[in-house]
């Protein structure tokens, strides 16, 4: 007898990131470069900043009549561009970051992101998403990331130049140990 798929089950996760039991070695956790088993995970959806105004930012409540939707906001492997599983969410007029906390959440979940030794996540709003992040999302609430996992939120490179000079810490991707560019 067949059985329904699970959460995220019909869609596959970047074959090339780092995914224990399946294409790490044994001693992985013990190497020195071990930030090369960090999960990179990438988000991407259109919110309204206060530090920056952005064309798609002014467009994004122009709503036609008669959708319920207005677009997707989804996670994905930072490094290679694969989506994650379970990773995609509709928004809707007026739309929050609760929907990127889901994306979030659902994609670490169902790409086992804490299996890994952290997750450095990309978001182009890190700036203002990081800041109420642990009291919205975390182990023992509906929206959950795993206990035991580091996080690292960073602005990626193309963005952080828009943002405000008290933003641009957050983009400093080149600085941190096995992040680097890639053409």
């Amino acid at each position: 007898m067949l059985r329904p798929p699970s959460k995220g089950e019909l869609a596959l996760f970047c074959a090339v990131c780092p995914q224990p039991g399946v294409n790490l070695p044994p001693d992985w956790k013990e190497r020195i470069t071990s930030w090369m088993f960090w999960r990179y995970l990438t988000g991407n959806g259109n919110f309204k900043k206060t530090c920056v105004q952005h064309q798609a930012v002014k467009e994004k409540n122009k709503v036609k009549p008669g959708y319920d939707i207005t677009g997707v906001v989804s996670v994905a492997c930072a490094r290679h561009g694969c989506f994650a599983p379970a990773g995609t969410v509709d928004l809707q007029k007026g739309e929050r970051q609760i929907n990127m906390d889901l994306a979030l959440s659902e994609a670490c979940d169902a790409t086992k992101a804490g299996q890994t030794l952290g997750l450095r996540f990309t978001y182009d709003i890190n700036c203002q998403y990081c800041v109420n992040f642990h009291q919205k999302v975390g182990p023992r609430k509906p929206l959950s990331i795993p206990e035991n996992m580091a996080l690292l939120f960073v602005i990626g490179l193309f963005h952080v130049h828009g943002h405000k000079e008290e933003c641009l810490a957050l983009g400093k991707l080149g600085n941190l140990s096995g992040a680097h560019s890639t053409l």
